[in-house]
């Protein structure tokens, strides 16, 4: 692709992105519609959080408002898309799990695959992206995966204000925040049983290894 027309498509990406972000649409429980199939046992609510430094200086990942500063991509494959991820917006239960980093997903049971892309090297494809991998028990309500740690470098821009420039792929590493995920749970949907924790996995780096895919249940 022509670099002026890959350029002008990442700024439309970029646009939209921080207008969702910035709305009040990603931020609250899920759907009714959604809140039913969970209900059902046929999708599950699927909470993580991230967590980013830059040069060892925390930095919030989730930042609200239209100046929200070079948002991270998400992207998430699945059976659908043969593996490969595909650009996703994250959800948010409040402004305070926003801006500690919590998100979370509605999600049928199955095997997926999340990448994380530095902000101004990812497209709709996340062609190069690291993969970590999850799988989605059947039957159970409310899932926790982990906590993503993005350790990065960065450089200062105008008014104090820190851009990422790439992750530390060597560095990331995934905790278990299981506690703060449970009260999380309680807190906004205390009737959503049973909670499991499922540690999300490092897969093969930037598509390197196969891909596992199986038919969702």
């Amino acid at each position: 692709m022509a670099g002026p027309t890959r350029r002008l498509l990442y700024l439309a990406t970029l646009i939209i992105l921080a207008g969702l972000l910035s709305g009040c649409a990603t931020t609250g429980l899920p759907s009714p519609k959604n809140l039913e199939l969970i209900n059902s046992g046929k999708r599950s609510v699927v909470l993580l959080r991230i967590m980013c430094d830059i040069d060892g200086k925390p930095y919030e990942v989730f930042q609200s408002g239209l100046t929200a500063d070079d948002p991270i991509g998400f992207g998430l494959g699945s059976f659908e898309t043969g593996g490969k991820p595909w650009f996703i917006v994250p959800k948010f239960f409040s402004d305070q799990t926003r801006k500690d980093g919590w998100m979370y997903l509605v999600l049928e049971p199955g095997l997926y695959y999340l990448a994380v892309q530095p902000p101004y090297q990812y497209d709709s494809s996340f062609p190069t992206s690291h993969l970590w991998r999850l799988d989605i028990p059947p039957k159970v309500k409310f899932v926790y995966i982990g906590t993503l740690h993005l350790p990065s470098t960065g450089e200062n821009l105008n008014f104090g204000n820190i851009r990422i420039l790439s992750f530390i792929w060597d560095s990331i590493v995934i905790r278990n925040e299981e506690e703060t995920a449970r009260k999380i749970a309680a807190e906004f949907l205390p009737e959503l049983h049973p909670f499991k924790t499922m540690l999300m996995v490092k897969h093969m780096v930037k598509h390197e290894g196969p891909i596992i895919l199986k038919t969702p249940n």
